[in-house]
């Protein structure tokens, strides 16, 4: 294999060969490993791999005579392709990429049936390992939402250019983009001649991302979790590993939004940068606003959505202690709907409307003012949940 490569590139050669010895030898020693979670025998565990190997270099012996008339080109078996030296039959890319693809997802397989024997005394490894797993398939939704919004974003930005002719041939930015997702709606003032519109897109982005992280806390405390607790020992060590786990899983979900921005910004032929344009004022019809020369909004746009999105998910898990998760979510959207209709400090989720913000608006709300109070949540809700689960029926 690589002949040509002996002659002309010898070093190249002998690295390859390293590479691809490199590779298979960690994957057998893998499959030894794996083999364990199935028995306990360490000698049957250890000699698995060897059998295996073995049986296939018999295997690919076979394959010219399995067939009558056929005529076999191939060779299967990585203990005759893994040492420089004739072969009985041609190399194949494809082949050794199966082979090595065929070990890893056997791994894979064993270590999932194994998971919950292992990193149990570590309960924030098991909540990374399980409860991203646990929420990863519902984060299919992600693209089709980021995608709509921002198919609306663009029909709105040709109506305001066909409306506001300054703005005609205005090319998007990925701020542009990130402020029509998280941005949510302009202070209400209540007026007869002005109905309340409900901002749809950013519940569903806020909605979707405290529900993803309310159901694994619950789920994993009625069935694994119990035997976490023994195995780690401590109540409090669980609970953190949860309130750590929903700060992990909520800036996970906003870093994936980002990226989908990033995508649709590229499709659309955007500028990227998180300056925010000045056409956005006219989108969000917005009064009173700072020059919009003078608008600094990415330390907004990146870091309140995720900071106050993770405090509440912290809210949630402590109100499971007392109520059935689908009463907890209830109780969050309504606090999303009292928020985007009162414009007032204590509904924190007034930080997390991007529009809102002081950089924006003159009388909006401070970037400092939101960080200390979603840290405030998140510690307090720690705090209580800590004792509250002490003394919690787990049974």
């Amino acid at each position: 294999m690589w002949a040509d490569l002996f002659y002309t590139h010898p070093a190249l050669y002998v690295a390859l060969y390293i590479l691809l010895d490199g590779l298979f030898a960690g994957l057998i020693a893998l499959i030894g490993y794996a083999f364990s979670f199935y028995i306990t025998n360490q000698f049957a565990a250890a000699a698995f791999p060897l059998l295996l190997f073995w049986g296939i270099d018999y295997l690919s012996s076979l394959l010219a005579r399995a067939i009558p008339g056929a005529k076999w080109s191939y060779e299967i078996s990585p203990i005759a392709y893994l040492h420089p030296a004739t072969l009985r039959y041609d190399p194949n890319a494809a082949i050794i990429l199966i082979e090595l693809s065929c070990c890893f997802v056997q791994q894979s397989q064993s270590f999932s049936k194994g998971e919950y024997g292992m990193n149990r005394s570590n309960p924030f490894r098991f909540d990374l390992r399980n409860g991203i797993r646990f929420i990863a398939k519902k984060f299919l939704v992600l693209p089709l939402l980021v995608s709509l919004v921002c198919f609306e974003f663009m029909l709105r930005l040709r109506e305001t250019a066909s409306l506001n002719h300054q703005y005609a041939g205005a090319q998007p930015t990925l701020g542009d983009f990130a402020m029509y997702l998280f941005g949510g709606m302009k202070p209400y003032i209540p007026n007869p001649d002005e109905p309340f519109l409900f901002p749809v897109s950013w519940f569903l982005v806020f909605g979707i991302c405290l529900f993803l992280t309310l159901y694994y806390p619950v789920y994993d405390r009625d069935t694994f979790g119990k035997m976490v607790i023994v195995y780690s020992g401590s109540r409090t060590k669980w609970w953190t590993a949860k309130c750590a786990w929903i700060i992990v899983a909520t800036f996970l979900y906003f870093f994936l939004c980002w990226i989908l921005l990033l995508i649709n910004c590229l499709l659309y032929g955007g500028q990227f940068t998180l300056s925010v344009s000045p056409y956005m004022s006219d989108i969000f019809l917005l009064r009173e606003t700072v020059p919009p020369d003078q608008w600094n909004v990415c330390h907004v746009l990146l870091l309140m959505p995720p900071l106050i999105a993770s405090s509440f998910g912290i809210l949630q898990m402590l109100l499971t202690l007392w109520f059935r998760p689908i009463i907890c979510f209830l109780i969050s959207a309504i606090l999303m709907l009292a928020s985007a209709y009162f414009c007032v400090p204590v509904l924190i989720l007034n930080y997390a409307f991007c529009i809102r913000s002081n950089e924006i608006l003159v009388d909006g709300f401070s970037f400092p003012s939101g960080i200390v109070y979603a840290l405030a949540l998140s510690l307090l809700c720690m705090f209580i949940g800590r004792h509250r689960f002490r003394n919690f029926d787990l049974y």
